[in-house]
């Protein structure tokens, strides 16, 4: 019997579509994990009171944030972790702030009622990747669309990578920390343990004093 030749098929070559797949899916997954956070709902600020909400932000984080009121009777304020006022808005109904962190803390956004009647607010608060506006990106670079999602994907990287040495710096500080403390705690075990036998000699030198004044010994 004759074997059969195995016919050598010829070789794909790699499309232009896997190295869009990876950018797509890594800015996706990427997205999902870090690019941020954002929210909007409504809610009501009793007259003569104010409100804040706070956002944990590491330094060069993006943020913006938006409130519409129902009438200009309001102060917007926006703080930076350290209390210094970033900015400051008043007598206007609709209000927005985009910034960049100098600082990595809490950053307070803080609305005043100066009206006589309870007001619902309207606000949104949006942080990261999802803060930057990428439609000026676009018309200015007139970039196509997989190359939009490479620049986020690039975007994202920086960000990954800031963050990663944010977190470093916090764990060895915390590590410092603990270290610091661990060696105060064992430098007072020993003060004290010193302090007691101190205490305790005297206290048996002052007894056998006694007993023979009394010459009970």
């Amino acid at each position: 019997k004759k074997k059969k030749k195995k016919k050598n098929l010829p070789k794909r070559k790699k499309s232009k579509m896997t190295t869009r797949k990876n950018i797509v899916v890594f800015a996706t997954l990427a997205s999902l994990l870090i690019s941020g956070s954002a929210f909007t709902f409504d809610f009501t600020i009793p007259s003569k009171q104010m409100q804040c909400f706070g956002e944990e932000m590491t330094d060069q984080t993006l943020m913006r944030t938006d409130a519409q009121f129902p009438t200009k009777e309001f102060v917007f304020r926006v703080f930076d972790p350290e209390g210094t006022l970033l900015f400051s808005k008043q007598d206007e109904q609709s209000v927005g702030f985009s910034f960049t962190a100098d600082l990595s803390g809490t950053y307070q956004v803080c609305m005043d009622n100066i009206s006589r009647e309870t007001q619902t607010v309207t606000f949104s608060m949006v942080t990261g990747i999802e803060a930057k506006d990428y439609s000026n990106i676009v018309r200015q670079g007139n970039l196509k669309p997989i190359e939009l999602m490479a620049k986020k994907a690039e975007d994202l990287t920086k960000m990954i990578h800031h963050q990663l040495e944010y977190m470093d710096n916090r764990l060895q500080l915390h590590r410092s920390t603990n270290e610091s403390t661990a060696d105060r705690v064992v430098k007072f075990g020993i003060f004290s343990i010193i302090f007691m036998i101190i205490v305790s000699f005297l206290q048996t030198a002052y007894l056998k004093k006694f007993f023979r004044n009394k010459k009970l010994i």
